[in-house]
């Protein structure tokens, strides 16, 4: 697939998250790696207040349901269903470009129920890692993002040597 490993595209987060890196320095980073992908990594980065696609909790825990072949009264109240659904990860390591995340996650939004929601996050449990697939996870729900629109204005400035003006 097209894009950037995904695999740096979530160690990126990690680092803007834990506060290891300052955001506009990771997405600079980011950026430099990805320069004819810029597009598609600030459509994954970047929460538009204006788009409302996202899963519920709701929707996680009946995912998770669908995953673990649970029945509800079985399942204990997870506290955390991002890294409950992150730990059913099976692959050691993420070997997926950031395009076919954004391919499967467009499949995500248009199913119209979480039993397929279910098998196409399945697929990418197989795929990524755990470390990884939380990100995923993340920005699906969208939460917990660790970049604002004014990181990528100036790393976009910087990037390309430009007053923040003219972006």
């Amino acid at each position: 697939s097209e894009g950037p490993a995904f695999a740096t595209v979530a160690a990126s987060c990690r680092q803007a998250y834990t506060g290891a890196v300052r955001p506009v320095v990771v997405l600079e980073r980011l950026f430099a790696h990805a320069a004819k992908h810029h597009p598609m990594v600030i459509r994954f980065l970047y929460e538009d207040g204006r788009v409302e696609q996202r899963l519920s909790d709701e929707d996680l825990r009946e995912i998770h349901l669908h995953l673990t072949d649970a029945y509800p009264e079985e399942a204990a109240d997870e506290p955390d269903l991002i890294q409950a659904l992150a730990d059913l990860s099976t692959a050691k390591e993420t070997a997926v470009a950031l395009g076919f995340i954004m391919a499967s996650m467009r499949s995500l939004y248009a199913a119209d129920n979480n039993r397929t929601r279910a098998i196409i996050i399945d697929s990418l449990l197989r795929r990524v890692s755990r470390r990884d697939v939380y990100w995923l996870i993340i920005r699906l729900t969208r939460r917990r993002n660790p970049f604002k629109r004014g990181h990528f204005v100036r790393a976009l400035a910087n990037h390309h040597e430009m007053p923040i003006g003219r972006i």
